[in-house]
């Protein structure tokens, strides 16, 4: 009869090639920050530049401004510069305002800027399109009033994971704390007596009697106790 060759043990696969990669959450809170401070990044550029009120006034005199957009909620207004006057507004930098040729200025009331068509109108024969914008920007608001909030809610909840999995559980909020105990030197560590105990004084009495049998057995022997 042939010898049976022994059997090699079964070696475990080993993890990493072949196994999937989990998905993090954390990457797609990482992402959906990204996305909001893009958002309002992608706002702020639409602004275009910012000026005073008296330049704004002196681009519309001069007939550099096609349009103007009024917001009543943020009290701005913005101009849209015309193709053709784009170096004499943004100089230089007229290259980088060639998708959104704008300019910004604060403004109290859509009256001022009615005022300024209605010159341009009488003086030069120039119709500048004019509209007031009212509706709620509660994007911005949102941004503003809990977008700090948010980020900082969620950095601490990421230290506070990177905590837990270093340290075990409790993250951040176990940090220095010890679960040890410090005893003095010939203290009882179970303080509890008979006295802390109330209405136990039948366990109490056969308690006595099993420790006094316990430490001498041999008087309940004589006395003809098993």
């Amino acid at each position: 009869m042939e010898q049976e060759k022994p059997k090699l043990p079964n070696k475990p696969l080993k993890k990493g090639k072949n196994e999937p990669k989990k998905f993090s959450l954390n990457w797609l809170y990482f992402l959906i920050l990204v996305g909001l401070f893009g958002a309002a990044f992608f706002d702020n550029e639409k602004k275009g530049k910012e000026v005073d009120w008296s330049v704004f006034e002196t681009y519309v005199e001069n007939g550099y401004v096609e349009r103007i957009d009024y917001y009543s909620n943020k009290e701005v207004a913005y101009g849209k510069i015309l193709k053709d006057s784009l170096k004499q507004v943004f100089g230089k930098d007229a290259e980088l305002y060639l998708k959104n040729p704008v300019v910004q200025t604060a403004v109290l009331n859509e009256t001022v800027i009615e005022k300024l068509r209605t010159e341009q109108l009488l003086k030069n024969n120039r119709n500048i399109a004019f509209a007031v914008h009212r509706e709620t920007d509660y994007f911005n608001i949102f941004l503003t009033l809990f977008m700090p909030v948010i980020l900082l809610v969620f950095l601490f909840w990421l230290l506070n994971r990177r905590m837990a999995g270093m340290g075990g559980p409790g993250g951040v909020f176990n940090v220095g704390k010890s679960r040890a105990k410090l005893f003095e030197k010939g203290e009882n560590k179970n303080k509890t007596t008979f006295k802390d105990v109330a209405g136990l004084e039948g366990a109490k009495e056969e308690v006595e009697e099993i420790v006094a049998f316990l430490k001498s057995p041999d008087k309940y022997t004589q006395l003809g106790g098993k």
